[in-house]
């Protein structure tokens, strides 16, 4: 059996790092996701009833990269790499007319509140896309409520595009969509 490692990634910065965290995280990463949930304004979507099981399920399939400055975590970003593609996203995207790259959809970015507008959602939406290397082209999907304005900019200003609002798992979403085109 391989052992998990937690890796260091391209950003050190007044002590403050992006790690790829790990199975052994789960603890830290639950912690900080129920506090900051608990500091939500839209808290439809994020079921955070199925967070211990989600989350293994994540640390294990995908991609959880954190900010963590004196060993707290200040932010994360996940992304399920088995949900790539889901039928759900791929006959959202097929009625719009879309390409049919393959899909990623962004899961959860949570950034404590003391630490938001300072670029870090954005450096941790780098770390993914650069995790994605393996793939030359793709579209990343993000689904943002209607009224988390914070998420909108984030994304828009990261290059989404607004597509069209529906319902996603029964609740009001926006989707934004980036097709990513690497050069070969």
């Amino acid at each position: 059996m391989k052992k998990e490692q937690n890796k260091q990634i391209e950003y050190n910065e007044n002590g403050i790092e992006i790690i790829r965290m790990g199975i052994s995280d789960f603890d830290r990463l639950k912690d900080f996701i129920i506090e900051q949930y608990n500091t939500l304004e839209c808290k439809d979507f994020f079921i955070i009833e199925d967070i211990d099981t989600e989350l293994p399920i994540i640390l294990k399939n995908g991609i959880v990269i954190s900010i963590v400055k004196n060993n707290q975590i200040l932010g994360l970003q996940a992304i399920d790499l088995n949900k790539k593609n889901s039928s759900n996203l791929k006959e959202i995207l097929n009625s719009t007319g879309d390409s049919n790259l393959e899909c990623y959809e962004l899961g959860w970015t949570l950034i404590h509140n003391e630490y938001r507008e300072k670029g870090f959602a954005t450096k941790l939406l780098k770390q993914i896309c650069s995790y994605l290397n393996f793939v030359s082209e793709f579209i990343l999907i993000a689904t943002v409520h209607p009224l988390n304005n914070a998420a909108f900019k984030l994304y828009s200003n990261f290059g989404f595009r607004a597509m069209f609002q529906t319902k996603y798992y029964g609740y009001d979403r926006i989707f934004m969509v980036k097709e990513i085109h690497k050069e070969k």
